[in-house]
């Protein structure tokens, strides 16, 4: 690490076990020989993505941090090369970028965070690894976990990973008995997007109780009282136009993120309702309940929550379907592409592609149709 410059290798603890993973793969007599023979050649991550590939995930939440994740990889590669591939002898002869691609993406998918300095818990700190057999395992929800039954009946087996203080060992347990050979094992990889899933970890899925998609959203210009929409949504700090954050399942703000709550509700009050916000509420907290999930007006100046929430749903229905129109493909023609290329005729990557952009479209119907 210190052979890098600070500033771009700082705290890359992926990368130094990336760099590790390169070392004992060309290190002949390495003691994870093994392990590194059972790993993948090639991943589905975006660093093995051709520009066909990425192509597929045009207007997708995943189409920026892919190509984001891309350049700094390159970069990492062109600083490590010009500064350390020279000066460390296990590297002169063996780092080229396909090598690179291949470690990060090993690490990117398979890193897990272990405790060190066990001797004490006030210093206690966390650093990254790969552990061999266990990060094999695939990855399972609780919903998954507590909706599924094997074809035996019996319930999927997951491992609760959990560090002893008195073995200084990380265990892990199974929550349920193996009752015969050849069932597979899970972990939970731990709440995350299915942009964030793909990204980093090479895989999507349907079901995904953490469904969360950032999109950009906007207060309309042409509106004849923009300036006192714009006006309201200053004083609730919220911008007239930005990347919001809506979605499913349990999250803390709610369906949407606050401001796409409020940029919801602004869009749609009235004159007398902007005003009412405006020049009549002095108390922030008050004011800010339009940021909120749950939002219940009681003043006479205002309309009823249902009436409310209506006009809210028809903008909400409207935004939706421009986002949706903004897709090179619609959902129709994604399914066709699905149905009609069974596997051994549609490229495994670009399948997941489209799985990917497809599942995504429809949380924005799931918007429209309710």
């Amino acid at each position: 690490l210190d052979l890098m410059p600070g500033a771009m290798m700082k705290e890359q603890g992926n990368i130094m076990l990336a760099l590790a993973l390169i070392m004992e793969r060309f290190r002949k007599d390495s003691f994870w020989r093994p392990y590194l023979d059972v790993l993948p050649e090639r991943y589905t991550t975006p660093l093995f993505y051709t520009p066909e590939d990425m192509i597929e995930l045009r207007e997708t939440a995943a189409l920026e941090p892919a190509l984001k994740l891309c350049k700094n990889i390159a970069r990492q590669y062109g600083f490590i090369k010009k500064f350390v591939q020279s000066r460390v002898d296990e590297l002169q002869h063996n780092f080229t970028y396909d090598v690179f691609r291949w470690a990060v993406s090993t690490v990117m998918t398979r890193q897990n965070k272990v405790p060190v300095n066990l001797s004490t818990f006030e210093e206690l700190d966390f650093t990254l690894a790969l552990i061999p057999l266990w990060d094999m395992a695939n990855h399972i929800t609780p919903e998954q976990r507590d909706g599924h039954r094997s074809g035996n009946g019996s319930s999927p087996l997951v491992t609760d990973t959990t560090y002893c203080s008195k073995l200084e060992k990380l265990e892990s347990i199974l929550q349920a008995d193996c009752t015969k050979a050849g069932e597979p094992v899970f972990i939970n990889y731990g709440k995350r997007t299915d942009a964030e899933f793909l990204v980093h970890n090479g895989f999507s899925f349907g079901k995904n109780p953490n469904t969360r998609i950032t999109k950009l959203f906007a207060l309309n210009r042409t509106d004849s009282l923009y300036k006192k929409r714009a006006r309201l949504l200053e004083l609730l700090g919220v911008p007239t136009v930005g990347k919001m954050e809506f979605g499913y399942g349990e999250h803390d703000s709610g369906e949407l993120s606050p401001h796409l709550y409020a940029l919801s509700r602004v869009s749609v009050l009235t004159e007398d309702e902007l005003d009412y916000y405006i020049d009549t509420v002095d108390d922030p907290l008050k004011r800010a309940e339009l940021c909120q999930r749950r939002f219940e007006p009681t003043a006479a100046a205002l309309p009823t929550a249902e009436d409310l929430r209506q006009r809210q749903r028809q903008w909400l229905t409207s935004a939706m379907e421009t986002i949706l129109r903004r897709y090179p493909t619609t959902v129709a023609q994604d399914e066709a592409l699905l149905h009609e290329n069974p596997p051994h005729r549609l490229h495994h990557l670009r399948r997941l592609l489209i799985e990917f952009r497809l599942h995504e479209k429809r949380v924005l119907h799931s918007f429209i149709e309710d």
